[in-house]
């Protein structure tokens, strides 16, 4: 089957499913982040530079189900919360999704036009047009999320923010991908492979991990000859839904 005939549409529908359904592999609390340097590549791959409308359906797909499962939580706030039935539940986060969802209906339409005009350079400028939107999106989403803080759980990639913020480690993550999707476009155009972009992704990724080395030995080494102070916390041992469930009294008199 050709992909780039218009049958092979739904299998193109069924790629930016699969990976927007992934992420929740990389968010909280599972935070796989080994996934990252190719978690886009279904994206990219589904992207065709002749199909510019279909690019902004795959897009906005994309999005609505990338949003609905990075915050699927919501459903269990929403019904704990309210007096909402399941199924209105499942309503307020599909509105949500297509909502807040819309950057990436601007973001992904734009990775060909991109490409067309700068050629190589679009590996770097791609991932700064994603950095830009995440900082866009803090001041205008209501729970706005950042992809670099998918490898909270790589501590030596983490440091990293300790210079750029979370944007680094999306512009790194993004970095990763775009590099490898130049090569799905070059092989899908007949072209000879330039690994360039990939030796520089990789490179800037091995940089990074060593300074994070670095830098959590020379913190960790900080805080053993540090001062402590012992402090106490108190947590309820009920559930959200038990203490619903009870008087606001007993609430209380259990804190007392």
């Amino acid at each position: 089957m050709d992909l780039m005939t218009p049958t092979a549409f739904p299998l193109r529908i069924a790629a930016v499913v699969v990976a927007a359904a992934s992420l929740s592999l990389i968010a909280a609390p599972n935070g796989v982040y080994w996934i990252t340097p190719f978690v886009f590549l279904p994206v990219f791959w589904a992207l065709r530079s002749d199909t510019p409308r279909q690019n902004k359906w795959l897009a906005f797909i994309y999005g609505t189900v990338a949003i609905g499962t990075i915050f699927r939580w919501l459903l269990a706030t929403i019904t704990i919360f309210s007096n909402l039935p399941y199924i209105a539940a499942l309503v307020v986060l599909g509105l949500y999704a297509i909502a807040f969802g819309l950057p990436h209906l601007f973001f992904w339409p734009m990775v060909h036009p991109i490409r067309n005009r700068t050629g190589i350079a679009w590996v770097i400028l791609v991932p700064c047009l994603q950095v830009l939107v995440e900082y866009v999106s803090m001041y205008v989403l209501l729970f706005p999320f950042n992809f670099g803080a998918t490898v909270y759980k790589f501590l030596p990639a983490w440091q990293l923010l300790s210079i750029t913020g979370v944007w680094g480690l999306t512009w790194l993550i993004f970095f990763l991908n775009t590099s490898l999707a130049e090569l799905i476009y070059r092989r899908r155009e007949g072209r000879a492979l330039d690994i360039r972009p990939l030796v520089c992704s990789v490179g800037t990724l091995i940089l990074v991990i060593n300074f994070g080395i670095w830098r959590f030995n020379h913190v960790e080494q900080q805080l053993r000859s540090s001062p402590e102070v012992r402090i106490a916390q108190l947590q309820s041992a009920k559930t959200m839904q038990e203490r619903l469930a009870g008087f606001a009294r007993d609430t209380f008199d259990e804190w007392t």
